[in-house]
């Protein structure tokens, strides 16, 4: 495998499952790169923990979206990633991830940013 651009941008479990099943050829799949060889063994074992976790059930649409929600409070590339790969549900999990969270953040975007993630993640 060649590094062709290094430090290109930061991957969500999402897009690096979908990188996944094009190596190890899920049916219905098509890889987008030439496939030198079979798949490694962390490659598989990181497709079966991924498809485990919440990227196995999301969709590009769905997260695209939500990009878009977040765009209108101003959250960091980091936290944005955190947030769609981990679905905050509470409060509590809202803190952990963004920084400066009561400083930032009203409570009312709080609760309004829980709802759409709770839809669209």
């Amino acid at each position: 495998m060649r590094v062709i651009c290094s430090n290109e941008g930061i991957v969500s479990n999402f897009e690096l499952l979908e990188l996944l099943r094009q190596r190890t050829r899920e049916p219905g799949i098509s890889p987008r790169y030439p496939q030198p060889h079979d798949p490694f063994p962390t490659e598989l074992q990181c497709y079966d923990a991924l498809e485990n976790t919440l990227a196995g059930c999301q969709d590009r649409s769905r997260l695209s979206n939500l990009l878009v929600a977040f765009e209108s409070i101003g959250l960091t590339s980091a936290e944005c990633l955190n947030l769609m790969n981990l679905k905050p549900t509470c409060n509590v999990e809202m803190y952990l991830i963004i920084d400066a969270y009561e400083e930032r953040l009203a409570l009312e975007e709080v609760e309004d940013l829980l709802r759409v993630i709770a839809e669209l993640a």
